[in-house]
């Protein structure tokens, strides 16, 4: 094993989070919170409104036109580190984060077809988020 005098480089630090949220597709309309059904069989579609860390105030999902939408999170973590999103679903769709506020909490991010272009998710596809950052600010 290779040791390095710089051994802070692989610390993390204890106030390290990661949180998870998921909207479903609704065509031209913005985005819906999932069911909060669980299912044995499928967890295309799940995500407990406790886990889900987008807020389900009315206006907090947004779509600004084709393929292009804003989600309010719950809470703020204040130094984000990766935000992944990606489209759960079978259209072979994609997404891209473009965007993310820790002040106001919204992110804005895109969903595109296999050939790319900028288009709106169906309740066949759902979109799922990986937040990870920390709450210390140093």
């Amino acid at each position: 094993m290779l040791r390095t005098l710089y051994s802070e480089s692989f610390t993390v630090s204890r106030e390290v989070v990661v949180a998870f949220g998921s909207v479903q597709g609704n065509g031209t309309n913005p985005p819906t919170i999932p069911t909060t059904t669980f299912s044995a069989t499928s967890s295309l579609s799940f995500m407990s409104a406790t886990n889900n860390f987008v807020s389900s105030t009315a206006g907090d999902i947004t779509r600004t036109s084709a393929g292009i939408y804003t989600v309010k999170f719950k809470d703020t973590i204040p130094v984000v580190f990766d935000i992944s999103v990606n489209v759960w679903g079978t259209s072979g769709m994609w997404s891209q984060d473009t965007d993310y506020n820790p002040t106001t909490r919204v992110l804005t991010f895109n969903t595109r077809n296999a050939g790319g272009t900028l288009t709106d998710i169906t309740t066949a596809e759902f979109v799922k988020f990986t937040i990870t950052g920390s709450l210390a600010v140093e």
